[in-house]
């Protein structure tokens, strides 16, 4: 029985990539914040998988890429598939890249979802052990991950802001493909479960950029979830990355959120 609850957990946590606990689709850093617009406009994006297409056949279909062309702006995407917070900080401390921040009206950030991944192992253990013994889902290790995942986003912060003080910053969360294809494993929901630690990564995001000018968190995750051909089947594919119909619908969401608070 615990054999079988350890590889339905593992499945859980691959499946699970992010849900939102907040009702606003874009949470600025103040009330003053404002994102630039114009004809010369160079965004520059760190981070994960996600944002460096991974899967794709080509780079036109990124959604970083369609959103440029959108805003009829230059991108330079520096993400790396793999990348957790602790990677990018590491990437940004190194210096290698203070060009394109100098230069970057608008940088994008996508990162967290391997702030957990990479800790799967004790996160699974400790949802084995809440699940059979009742404890507690967010012990002092557990907790730990947050906190340096909080850490490592305002020190990557800092770092692009003193390179760069009137630059945008975005953030998005992230979105969760299981939940809507309804995905099970025997009779247990496999898409539920994890969501405790999902939302409160998003929390950890929002709680970080609120207070800070020109930051801003893009929420994804309900437009994302509402059309499942942005996500590949899972029970066949297995991939939990956007498909090109996904990379669409996320540069539209980014179009939309953006254009709401250009300097108008």
């Amino acid at each position: 029985m615990k054999k079988i609850l350890s590889i339905i957990l593992s499945v859980v946590f691959l499946l699970s990539l992010c849900s939102c606990s907040t009702d606003e689709k874009v949470i600025a850093g103040d009330e003053s914040s404002v994102l630039p617009k114009g004809q010369t406009l160079k965004i520059v994006a760190f981070g994960d998988s996600i944002a460096a297409g991974y899967g794709l056949e080509s780079q036109q279909d990124n959604y970083l890429s369609i959103f440029a062309k959108n805003l009829s702006a230059t991108l330079v995407n520096n993400a790396i598939s793999g990348y957790d917070s602790r990677n990018l900080k590491e990437l940004l401390q190194s210096g290698t890249k203070n060009g394109d921040i100098r230069q970057a009206n608008v940088i994008v950030l996508s990162i967290g979802g391997n702030d957990l991944l990479h800790n799967s192992e004790m996160i699974i253990g400790t949802l084995k052990n809440a699940y059979l013994q009742g404890g507690d889902y967010f012990t002092e290790e557990i907790n730990a991950i947050y906190n340096n995942f909080e850490n490592n986003l305002n020190e990557i912060i800092t770092i692009i802001r003193n390179i760069n003080p009137n630059c945008s910053i975005i953030i998005q969360t992230l979105y969760n493909p299981a939940l809507e294809q309804g995905y099970k494993v025997s009779v247990i929901d496999a898409a539920k479960p994890i969501d405790k630690y999902i939302v409160r990564l998003n929390e950890s995001i929002v709680s970080v950029c609120k207070g800070k000018h020109n930051v801003f968190v893009f929420d994804i995750y309900d437009e994302m979830n509402k059309d499942k051909d942005n996500f590949y089947e899972l029970k066949t594919e297995f991939d939990i990355h956007p498909t090109k119909k996904g990379h669409a619908s996320m540069a539209e969401l980014f179009t939309k959120y953006y254009n709401e608070y250009t300097d108008n």
